[in-house]
């Protein structure tokens, strides 16, 4: 069985590789996303993403083998994406003018991932310091 899953994964891999990415896409979303702002961010013309499998199946959490490295350029992704960076500063804007609202302290903001809702907590004062 672990066989079959990660040689499935590399023959379609080989085979459809656009397939592949497409589905990342919509999975990964949000990560692709930060990672297109910290490119465009750095000035970075091009993305390199690579794709790698666990070596020995799923018995191994340390070994791995990279099956494939594709450059995307950054322009085309953020297209592909319909990421427009005037809004990513728009909703930053809105959280940090948000969080003025509140009393100082330490704050959690989470994101629903099933949801566009965004909470935010209040942590206690200490509970993010190193004990020593």
């Amino acid at each position: 069985m672990i066989k079959k899953l990660t040689g499935g994964w590399r023959v379609k891999l080989e085979t459809q590789k656009a397939g592949c990415f497409a589905t990342e896409l919509k999975s990964n979303n949000c990560k692709l996303t930060k990672w297109l702002l910290q490119a465009h961010l750095a000035g970075v013309p091009h993305l390199k993403i690579g794709w790698v499998s666990r070596t020995k199946g799923l018995k191994d959490p340390y070994v791995h083998s990279v099956l494939a490295v594709t450059n995307h350029p950054v322009n085309e992704l953020t297209s592909e994406l319909g990421l427009d960076f005037t809004q990513v500063w728009g909703a930053l804007k809105y959280i940090i003018m948000t969080l003025q609202k509140y009393s100082e302290g330490s704050y959690i903001i989470l994101r629903d991932p099933t949801k566009k809702t965004v909470y935010i907590y209040k942590t206690l004062d200490d509970e993010f310091k190193r004990k020593k």
